[in-house]
């Protein structure tokens, strides 16, 4: 039996601060217009933009189902093994992904990794703490099984 090579799982830590910086991404966008709309004292608008900071995440996480994704995904575990990556889904579903049928391995964001196989399937590890980490050692492990140098 192989050992594995390194093990991934989402995070509620990174969900948190996805959740977050997202909401306070899109209250920065919008926070001009909604000040544009009221005449605010500077007390008056510090107080609107922190209810504007505090609120918006929870307004895109409920429109955008965010907590309904972080459920589906938060038991999921990725397993590196030098010959494949193999997924256990949050369903206790294992799926075993050859490392030669890899085409190409993503990072989106600081959070999630994108993985693209010949066949045109896509899998995507969300939540993963370090993601970076994880798409230069998958990177590695493909190119050693190559026989090349390792590519980013």
């Amino acid at each position: 039996m192989l050992e594995s090579i390194a093990t991934y799982c989402p995070s509620l830590r990174v969900f948190i601060i996805r959740y977050f910086a997202l909401g306070a991404v899109t209250a920065i966008i919008f926070s001009p217009f909604i000040s544009t709309l009221v005449e605010l004292t500077l007390s008056g608008a510090v107080l609107a933009a922190l209810a504007i900071f505090l609120v918006t995440p929870l307004i895109w996480g409920f429109l955008f189902d965010d907590h309904q994704k972080w459920l589906r995904h938060r038991r999921e575990r990725w397993v590196l093994f030098p010959d494949r990556l193999r997924l256990h889904g949050s369903d206790g579903e294992v799926v075993d992904i050859a490392l030669s049928e890899i085409t190409h391995v993503s990072l989106w964001l600081w959070y999630s990794v994108g993985i693209r196989l010949r066949s045109g399937t896509k899998f995507r590890a969300l939540y993963i703490p370090h993601a970076s980490e994880m798409k230069r050692r998958i990177n590695a492990q493909i190119a050693a099984q190559k026989g090349e140098a390792p590519h980013e």
